[in-house]
């Protein structure tokens, strides 16, 4: 859907976007990279600003680089805009167009 979170790429290596518009599942669409877009966060997720950030597939959430990364996460393909803090459900995420890791 437009406005959510999108993983490109393969087992390994992946970046991360934004949906620009709804796109079907398998389907071709516009993708946001390089963009600050205010994003679900884990709320025991303590960050600050610059710090990588590890998409939590499961959970379709973001949470600290101490978090362990499970098989669908991908790490460091955004990083922190703001400080997050405990109990903050919400936070803005830099979408830096670099690839992270994207776990097996």
């Amino acid at each position: 859907s437009s406005g959510d979170v999108v993983v490109m790429g393969a087992i390994g290596s992946a970046t991360l976007g934004i949906a620009a518009g709804d796109i079907a599942n398998g389907a071709e669409g516009e993708v946001l990279v390089c963009v600050a877009a205010t994003v679900a966060k884990a709320s025991d997720a303590v960050f600050k600003v610059g710090e990588g950030l590890l998409w939590d597939s499961r959970d379709s959430d973001f949470d600290d680089n101490a978090a362990t990364a499970a098989s669908g996460d991908v790490l460091n393909s955004a990083v922190a805009y703001a400080d997050g803090a405990n109990t903050e459900e919400t936070c803005t995420g830099w979408f830096t167009g670099v690839s992270g890791t994207l776990t097996a």
